[in-house]
């Protein structure tokens, strides 16, 4: 297993972003442990070969494009896109911290914030009534991403440092 060293949280955000970085591919350079985003539209005229586009990029997007390139041309497997958390899976984590809460009341409204459409909007609303508990559903919570973040680094032959 190859040790590197890696920012779990911000592949933890990569991971839960589904909605924030839908336009784009995310990375993790094995060979550094750096994040690497790209949009979507630069990957794409890189795939189709457009120099008319990529030439008109803004001075910003340029080192995109050289990223971009390295990507593709990527035939060992270095550059390693970042899954994205299953809502099913966020779900779950949810259920799993409701059944962690003592107080039956507590424990019952929360229940009832994630049945149904909107739910993880309700949840965080009604878990905000309760400060400490809220604290608690945060410390909940990165536990449970700092796992999925593990999992997967072992899946690609990584152990953090």
């Amino acid at each position: 297993m190859k040790r590197l060293k890696v920012d779990i949280d911000d592949i933890a955000f990569v991971m839960e972003s589904k909605d924030v970085i839908e336009e784009s591919l995310t990375c993790l350079d094995t060979d550094t442990g750096e994040v690497i985003n790209i949009l979507a539209s630069v990957m794409e005229d890189m795939e189709a070969g457009n120099e008319e586009a990529i030439n008109d990029y803004p001075e910003w997007m340029k080192e995109m494009v050289e990223v971009a390139e390295a990507v593709l041309s990527d035939n060992i497997g270095r550059f390693q896109e970042i899954p994205k958390i299953p809502s099913h899976e966020s779900y779950r984590i949810m259920e799993r911290f409701i059944s962690s809460i003592a107080d039956e009341r507590i424990r019952n409204r929360l229940l009832g914030a994630i049945r149904g459409k909107g739910s993880f909007r309700r949840f965080k609303d009604t878990v905000r009534e309760w400060p400490e508990i809220e604290k608690r559903w945060h410390s909940f919570k990165d536990k449970a991403m700092r796992k999925e973040v593990l999992d997967w680094l072992e899946s690609i032959g990584i152990k953090p440092e």
